[in-house]
């Protein structure tokens, strides 16, 4: 991304730290209500999937943010 380390730290954590409430929204409201785990797991890798190939195939900046 061109950027030291440090901005580059502190650009990830505010989206890692937004998706983990996230993740415990949804675990403790729907997948442990529900009782259904496999969809509630499979449907976040996919999209994790998809991130990962758009940061390793964007060549900007924001491409790459957004893909975060």
């Amino acid at each position: 991304m061109g950027l030291s380390p440090t901005i580059k730290l502190l650009l990830c954590a505010p989206p890692w730290a937004f998706v983990t409430i996230i993740a415990f929204v949804v675990a403790r409201k729907y997948s442990d209500k529900t009782g259904e785990r496999a969809f509630h797991i499979m449907i976040p890798f996919m999209i994790g999937i998809v991130g990962f190939i758009i940061s390793v195939s964007a060549t900007n900046t924001a491409g790459c943010y957004v893909a975060l």
